[in-house]
C-alpha cells in the first residue's frame, strides 16, 4: 500500500492510495496483479488541518503563563504546559509520565481527590 500525491490537468493536487494484490491461477500458473486506487484527498487534508491545529494549541499552551493540563478520569495527564511543570517544580517530561496528584503535596492531593468524584 502506498500514498501518492498527483497533479490534475488543471494543476491542482490530489491524493490517492494504491493497494495491490498479486494472485496466481493454480491451474494455468498465470499471475495477475489487482490494484485498487482510492482517492484519499479529504483524509489527507483533514490530517494536515489536525497537524496545524495541534501546533497552534501547543504554541498557545506553551506561551501561556497559566498552568494548563488535560487529564483523564483516572487522573493521568495527557498533556500539560511548561507553566504547570514550573509551578510544580518538575520537568515537563517527568510530569507527563505520572499522575498529577503525585506532584502535589499530600494535603492538596487529598483535597483535590475529594473534589473530583
Amino acid at each position: 500500500m502506498c500514498d501518492l500525491r498527483l497533479v490534475k490537468k488543471d494543476g491542482s493536487l490530489f491524493w490517492v492510495q494504491l493497494e495491490s494484490t498479486i494472485a496466481q491461477d493454480s491451474e494455468t500458473k498465470d499471475t495477475q496483479c489487482y490494484t485498487v486506487i482510492s482517492n484519499i484527498t479529504e483524509s489527507k487534508l483533514a490530517e494536515e488541518a489536525l497537524r496545524k491545529s495541534e501546533k497552534s494549541l501547543a504554541a498557545i499552551m506553551n506561551a501561556s503563563t497559566e498552568s494548563i493540563l488535560l487529564m483523564d478520569l483516572k487522573r493521568r495527564l495527557h498533556t500539560a504546559n511548561k507553566a504547570l511543570a514550573q509551578h510544580l517544580e518538575v520537568d515537563l517530561k517527568t510530569l507527563l509520565q505520572g499522575n498529577l496528584y503525585d506532584f502535589l503535596s499530600p494535603n492538596m492531593a487529598k483535597i483535590r481527590k475529594l473534589q473530583v468524584k
